[in-house]
């Protein structure tokens, strides 16, 4: 069979979760995934600058 080689059998990943399981989780960082970093840092600078522009505003012209 050809999909053989491309599905691990059950006895591999059984070994492969209780190896994992074995290790303790490195705990690097929140996001699993980069893009989710870039955009919730993206998100986070917008909100900040989104702030700052509108208490400048705010300031020079009043309510």
């Amino acid at each position: 069979m050809a999909l053989r080689r491309f599905f691990p059998s059950l006895d591999s990943l059984e070994d492969q979760v209780t190896d994992r399981a074995a290790r303790p989780a490195a705990r690097t960082s929140n996001f699993d995934h980069p893009t989710a970093r870039l955009m919730f840092h993206l998100s986070l600078a917008l909100t900040v600058v989104a702030h700052v522009a509108a208490l400048v505003y705010f300031l020079v012209k009043g309510h």
